[in-house]
This record gives C-alpha cells, sequence and structure tokens, in this order.
C-alpha cells in the first residue's frame, strides 16, 4: 500500500508539474496549489459499513480561460467503521477497524465571478478510490470470539459538488465545497467464508482547503 501511494503521489506531482510548464499566458486567471481537510458522511443509512471518513488532500487547479478550468488531487485519508451496520451479507456483525482511502480525483469546474473577493464554484469530479482494509468482523454461524478478516475492492466516484472561493489576499485563496459521493463501480466486501454485498461508499463531502496561487 505504501508503494502505490508513493508511486501516484509521484505520477501526480508530475501532472502538475507538466501542467503549469504547458499554462498558456493568455489566461488571467494563476494557477493554484492547496491542502484540504474533507469529511466524508454517509449518506445510505444503515446500509452504511461507515460511521464517517476523514481525508487529507494535496489539489492543483489550472485554469482554461477566466471561468473554466480543472483540478486534480490525491489524498490519504481513513473511513471508520459502524460497529453493528445492516449486515453487508456473509452474516457479519461487529465490526472494527478502518478502511484506508487514497483518493485520485481529475475534476472539471466552472467558477462564477461574485466580487472581488467571492467566486461561486461549480465542480464535477470522478474519483478512483484506492483502498486498503484493516477491518475485522464476527461471523453469526461461527461460535467464539473468532474474528475474520474483511477485504475490500476499490471503487470508482462520481462526486458532484458546489462551493465559493474566497480570495483573502492576492496569493492566498480559502474554499469551501459541499458535494456528493456517487458509486459508478462498487468494490466487493469478501472473508475468507466467501463474497458479501458489494461495498457502499456513498457519502455527503465537506471540504475545505487553504491554496496558493502562484
Amino acid at each position: 500500500m505504501k508503494r502505490r501511494i508513493l508511486l501516484l503521489t509521484m505520477l501526480s506531482l508530475l501532472c502538475v508539474e507538466r501542467a503549469t510548464a504547458q499554462w498558456a499566458p493568455a489566461v488571467e486567471r494563476a494557477p493554484d496549489v492547496g491542502v484540504a481537510l474533507q469529511l466524508d458522511v454517509p449518506g445510505r443509512g444503515n446500509f452504511d459499513l461507515y460511521d464517517y471518513g476523514l481525508t487529507g488532500k494535496l489539489q492543483f487547479r489550472g485554469w482554461f480561460t477566466e471561468d473554466i478550468g480543472y483540478g486534480l488531487s490525491i489524498g490519504y485519508g481513513q473511513w471508520s467503521t459502524d460497529r453493528n451496520p445492516r449486515r453487508p451479507g456473509a452474516r457479519l456483525f461487529d465490526y472494527s477497524g478502518n478502511l484506508q482511502v487514497v483518493p485520485i480525483t481529475a475534476s472539471a469546474r466552472y467558477a462564477l465571478f461574485l466580487d472581488e473577493a467571492w467566486d461561486l464554484v461549480f465542480d464535477l469530479g470522478l474519483t478512483y478510490m484506492l483502498v486498503d482494509s484493516d477491518i475485522t468482523a464476527r461471523n453469526m454461524d461461527e461460535s467464539g470470539t473468532r474474528r475474520f478478516k474483511v477485504s475490500v475492492g476499490d471503487a470508482i466516484q462520481l462526486t458532484p459538488a458546489i462551493g465559493a472561493d474566497y480570495h483573502a489576499a492576492d496569493n492566498l485563496i480559502w474554499s469551501f465545497l459541499v458535494g456528493y459521493r456517487h458509486d459508478l463501480s462498487r468494490g466487493s466486501i469478501r472473508t475468507e467464508l466467501g463474497p458479501a454485498r458489494d461495498n457502499i461508499m456513498e457519502s455527503f463531502f465537506f471540504e475545505t482547503a487553504l491554496r496558493f496561487a502562484f
């Protein structure tokens, strides 16, 4: 997992470097890099395996025109399990542990100028969610306290969002974003006893970021 994270981080930074090197000087809006903190709140009630998720991100934003742009980001976080969700199959219960996540996102965005300090931002992202599970659970058909490792597969998600940019200074931007994470392709949940229901990661998310324009 650590090797994958390092490789993906290097590839993302290379993409940022290429994008910056090819930047068109005619575009008035400057590109920016930022660090973000994102809170995920699962949105499917008792079907969720997760209680909440917390992720830190490294982000880059570029602009094709004054109002149309794109974003690239990579992050690392953990999703905490709900101890007793409605069973996701395989007669599992009493979950514990976390799901480590590495979201890699490319997005298209539109910024609506409000005044000198504020922009309204619409964002549509596509995320590949790399996951690594240290979740365990008990099985209703097994006696005693034996716990089984729960394996979880990667996912692909669509992430529409709306937010605002506050231009605190010439090169400093404070961003807020609210959106929904929709599963396009769900990973599977498995134990050594067999497969369970597909992994549901649909959630509302709230993000704040500090960005530096250059």
